[in-house]
């Protein structure tokens, strides 16, 4: 099976007791997933391994957007918010960056059929993005936004240990119909 593809990106804001808010939705470029604890640690008795063991100690998901010309995505995960005319995002030292469910969905081929696989992460807390922009030179160039998030455990709810789910559709809306997280 190959992945072919990304779409789909949900983000909700987290509210408490494994509850999430409303979702705000972005075209995806790009999705990465990097886990942090994947090497085991070994217990050794009488010169072999007697214990091993890997646990999720954390993650890093990078994501990338082609744009968020309604505003959907920028202000909610990193708290700031738009003045009064709605024309300027402004950034404080008060924001306290939320924590989000995530969702998103790759498009697989699978002995020559294409399924469509829902990744979804339970609890992120988004960076603020750096600014990486160039002037307009003879040819263009197109730029994106890219978006840092660590990935964390689950706490509460249902959900309470999991950091990632990961299910397999036969249809595309499908697996768009289960990539909301349960609402407050």
């Amino acid at each position: 099976m190959a992945n072919i593809g990304a779409c789909d990106f949900h983000v909700q804001m987290y509210v408490g007791n494994g509850l999430y808010d409303a979702s705000y939705s972005a075209k995806l470029v790009s999705a990465s997933v990097t886990i942090d604890g994947k090497e085991p640690a070994n217990l050794y008795a009488d010169n072999e391994i007697a214990e091993s063991m890997g646990m999720f100690q954390g993650g890093t998901l990078t994501i990338t957007l082609d744009d968020d010309r309604q505003g959907n995505i920028y202000p909610r995960i990193t708290e700031a918010f738009y003045n009064q005319t709605g024309n300027v995002l402004r950034l404080d030292d008060g924001a306290n960056i939320p924590f989000c469910g995530v969702s998103f969905i790759i498009k697989k081929v699978v002995a020559g059929e294409i399924k469509w696989r829902l990744v979804k992460l339970y609890k992120v807390r988004f960076q603020y993005p750096d600014l990486d922009e160039q002037t307009q030179g003879e040819s263009i160039e197109f730029r994106t936004l890219e978006f840092t998030a660590e990935i964390y455990r689950a706490t509460e709810g249902s959900n309470a240990g999991d950091w990632c789910s990961i299910e397999d559709f036969d249809t595309e809306a499908e697996a768009r119909r289960h990539d909301s997280f349960p609402k407050a």
